[in-house]
C-alpha cells in the first residue's frame, strides 16, 4: 500500500508536554476552550465509513464509545452485520475481525518493542480537553503535539483554532510498524495502519455525537467459532 501523507505548509508550533501548567494567550482559543463541554463517556454514531481490510472493500458504519482514562470502543457494521470490534484499555487491546472469525489480544508488556500507539495516545485524538489543560496553544495556525518516546514517532497536528485534527503520525522504528492520519478535504478523516490489522485503511465523515450515554462493552466470542492469537 502506498501512503501519502499531506502536511499543511503553513506556520507550526512544536510543542511538547508540559508538567500541569495551563497557558492559554490567544482569546479565541481560550473562548474556545471554555466553550469544550465537560463529559464522562462520548458516544460517536452512525458515521459514514470505507474500511478496506485485506484489499477488501466494505461500506460501513462506524460507532466509537470512548471514556476518559478508562476504554475506546470501535465497532464497524456492513449491511447490518457487524465486520470489526475493536476494545482498546490501557493494558491491551482487543481486535475482533468477524469476516475471518479471528481474535487478537495485546497484552502490554515490558519486553519486545512498543506498540506504535497506546491508549494515551487515542485519549489525545478524540478528547480536546487534553490539550486546553496542558499546553500552551498561543498564536499560530496549528499546532504540533510530540510525544515520540525512544524509536517510536508520536505526533499530532492541530489546528489552533478549534483544536480539529489535521494529521497524526505514531510509527515504531524497529518494527516498521504505524497508525496514520490526515484530514480529508471534506473534513473527514482518513486513516492507514498495519498495526494488528494487516494492510488496513478507513475513512470516515459526518456521524452523531451523544455525551455521557452508557454503552454495553461487549467483546465476549464464541470460542469454539474463533481463533484467538495472544500477542
Amino acid at each position: 500500500m502506498v501512503l501519502l501523507l499531506i502536511i499543511s505548509c503553513s506556520p507550526q508550533r512544536k510543542m511538547s508536554r508540559m508538567n500541569d501548567e495551563i497557558k492559554i494567550e490567544n482569546v479565541e482559543t481560550e473562548s474556545y476552550c471554555d466553550s469544550i463541554k465537560s463529559f464522562k463517556a462520548l458516544y460517536m454514531s452512525k458515521i459514514n465509513a470505507k474500511v478496506i481490510l485485506k484489499e477488501e472493500q466494505y461500506n460501513a458504519k462506524l460507532s466509537i464509545y470512548y471514556i476518559p482514562d478508562s476504554v475506546f470502543f470501535v465497532s464497524a457494521t456492513n449491511s447490518g452485520f457487524e465486520i470489526v470490534r475493536i476494545g482498546v484499555f490501557k493494558d491491551s487491546t482487543v481486535y475482533i475481525n468477524r469476516v475471518e472469525n479471528v481474535v487478537f489480544i495485546v497484552k502490554l508488556m515490558e519486553l519486545g518493542f512498543p506498540a506504535p500507539i497506546s491508549f494515551e495516545d487515542i485519549e489525545y485524538l478524540v478528547n480536546k480537553q487534553l490539550i486546553c489543560n496542558g499546553f500552551d496553544v498561543s498564536g499560530d495556525s496549528s499546532i504540533t503535539v510530540n510525544r515520540s518516546i525512544n524509536n517510536v514517532v508520536k505526533e499530532i497536528e492541530y489546528s489552533s483554532v478549534n483544536f480539529s485534527l489535521k494529521r497524526f503520525e505514531f510509527f515504531q522504528k524497529k518494527t516498521g510498524e504505524y497508525v496514520v492520519g490526515k484530514q480529508t478535504l471534506t473534513n473527514g478523516i482518513v486513516i492507514y495502519s498495519n498495526y494488528l490489522l494487516g494492510h488496513f485503511m478507513i475513512e470516515g465523515s459526518e456521524g452523531e455525537i451523544e455525551y455521557d450515554r452508557e454503552i454495553n462493552v461487549d467483546l465476549s466470542i464464541n470460542r469454539r467459532k474463533y481463533d484467538i492469537v495472544y500477542l
